[in-house]
């Protein structure tokens, strides 16, 4: 039987169990498997062995969800995307709280940490694989931030973090009517952390390090209309600010900027992007930069193990958006399975609803030659913008902000190519 180990159990691990399944069962009881183990040496048998590792004592839940449980409009057990039946149905073991620690390439064997419930201690065992899937995800940013190692200081990527948020929240709403919480980070999660914490009863602000909200989906007319309306919810905003210090004693208390200016917090939050978990391809001698480098086929630079999803680095590039972790699992997992698919990158695409508020941005948002055309329709009052990216006829990019009236037929135009030139006037009314 072929072992198949996936390392974490997030959207990209999950969805390679998934598609190994799905795939192995419409291609037939032997083929692409048998191939598989063939050119391993192995003797097949009709569907692989899967398996997966995590250090997390959950099981599989969107991270989007994340903001949905700190605002209390979802249950601890609402987030689990599966419910365990799902996993045993499909024969997919699922190991939790369970570390990988370390890759030992040439033996294909895994050093695996399986730490007890609520305690620091543990015992390794060694794993063996045929086939071996790198998903580890990654974890949020750390700034070099002076004092952010106070109580009252956190970050959101774990449910543990969100319990924690909650729990420290509950404590300053005991004691205070309305206390102060800084949202360090305007990027989705930011914004949304922001709202959320404003829904609890707390105080917002967002401080954001460039001179506009989130650049990679939206230009810089769009991104003063998205401003406008987050301040209409009661979130103030601070622009253009670095933060340098986080003063008190043991609990924070007040958050300088470069400069000397200075706000009060009785909760900071840190949301500055990701920093992908690479640490056990590198140690293993796999090739990395900012993330495990792979090619086309998701493969790393040793042939029998793959990587996929935000510890990925596709073409010098970590995507780090869900769309881009589903499609390279799914391409890894086929060639996992012994089919020659190939991944030419995902077109940046997202279809959000930030504090609220429906935004949509998919491939350019804004021109990337000379040759390029912007036609666009905007309501400022009613908090609406919406912008096409044109070249040689051809919509190439599209931002809808407040709205997602004509999106799906953007969307179905950008999909097929189709050459607009005729009627480009007319798609937006």
């Amino acid at each position: 039987m072929t072992k198949i180990v996936i390392i974490g159990n997030g959207v990209a691990g999950i969805t390679v169990a998934k598609e190994l399944v799905e795939s192995g069962q419409s291609a037939g009881e032997s083929n692409l498997l048998a191939k598989a183990s063939a050119e391993a040496g192995l003797r097949a048998s009709a569907f692989p062995e899967i398996k997966v590792y995590s250090e997390e004592k959950y099981p599989y839940y969107s991270r989007i969800d994340l903001i949905k449980l700190l605002a209390g409009k979802i249950e601890l057990k609402e987030i689990f995307f599966y419910p365990p039946e799902w996993y045993e149905k499909r024969g997919i073991k699922v190991y939790l709280n369970q570390k990988a620690r370390k890759i030992d390439p040439v033996k294909k064997e895994i050093v695996i940490a399986d730490y007890a419930e609520r305690s620091a201690d543990y015992a390794e065992k060694t794993v063996s694989y045929d086939q071996l899937v790198l998903a580890t995800g990654a974890q949020a940013a750390s700034l070099p931030v002076k004092g952010k190692e106070k109580q009252g200081v956190f970050t959101l990527r774990t449910i543990d973090d969100v319990l924690r948020i909650k729990e420290y929240l509950k404590r300053l709403l005991a004691i205070s009517h309305q206390p102060s919480a800084v949202v360090i980070g305007g990027g989705v999660l930011g914004l949304e952390a922001g709202w959320a914490l404003s829904l609890l009863g707390t105080k917002v602000t967002v401080v954001e390090f460039f001179n506009r909200f989130l650049p990679r989906q939206l230009d810089e007319e769009g991104a003063n209309i998205f401003k406008t309306q987050v301040e209409k919810l009661g979130i103030n905003v601070l622009l253009a600010k670095e933060t340098i210090e986080i003063l008190g004693n043991d609990k924070v208390r007040e958050v300088v900027f470069k400069g000397g200016t200075k706000i009060p917090a009785d909760l900071v939050l840190f949301s500055a992007g990701i920093r992908p978990n690479i640490e056990l391809g590198q140690t293993a001698g796999l090739k990395v930069n900012k993330g495990i480098i792979v090619d086309e086929h998701l493969r790393t630079s040793q042939t029998d193990i793959y990587a996929c999803g935000d510890c990925a680095g596709f073409q010098g590039k970590i995507y780090g958006i869900i769309p881009a972790a589903i499609d390279q699992a799914k391409i890894a997992a086929q060639n996992v399975l012994g089919k020659n698919s190939t991944y030419a990158g995902t077109i940046p695409s997202n279809t959000l609803k930030v504090v609220g508020i429906d935004l949509t941005s998919i491939g350019l948002i804004s021109p990337d030659s000379p040759e390029g055309e912007e036609i666009k329709k905007v309501d400022k009052e009613k908090g609406i913008y919406k912008k096409l990216i044109l070249k040689e006829g051809k919509i190439v990019g599209t931002v809808f902000l407040g709205t997602k009236t004509e999106l799906g037929k953007i969307s179905r135009l950008i999909k097929e190519k189709t050459d607009v030139s005729r009627f480009k006037e007319t798609l937006l009314e």
